[in-house]
């Protein structure tokens, strides 16, 4: 995840002014330090079957919200949950890990 979004190979766009990309051509403007003024670096792997994902939030396995720039990028990484939370006026005290029936 980046900003500004630039023309980077194979960056795709999140919000008008971040990013999500796989380039490679993004390391060396991380490196110049005057290409990339905000990033966040991960390296992972996840292996959904095809359709799985559309299906949880279909199901409303994920709680999701717009991304936010400020959270991504500014709060620290320890803080990031609880802000993501706040802004979908959830409190993870009242929460249950249980499923109920009704």
């Amino acid at each position: 995840m980046h900003t500004p979004v630039g023309s980077w190979d194979s960056s795709l766009l999140v919000t008008d002014d971040i990013a999500m990309t796989t380039s490679r051509d993004i390391i060396a403007g991380l490196a110049d330090g005057d290409s990339v003024r905000k990033a966040v670096v991960t390296i992972g792997y996840c292996s959904w079957s095809a359709g799985q994902l559309e299906r949880e939030l279909a199901d409303n396995s994920w709680l999701t919200t717009p991304a936010d720039a400020h959270i991504l990028f500014d709060i620290p990484y320890a803080d990031r949950y609880q802000a993501a939370m706040r802004l979908l006026n959830v409190d993870m005290a009242q929460l249950s890990g249980l499923a109920g029936h009704a």
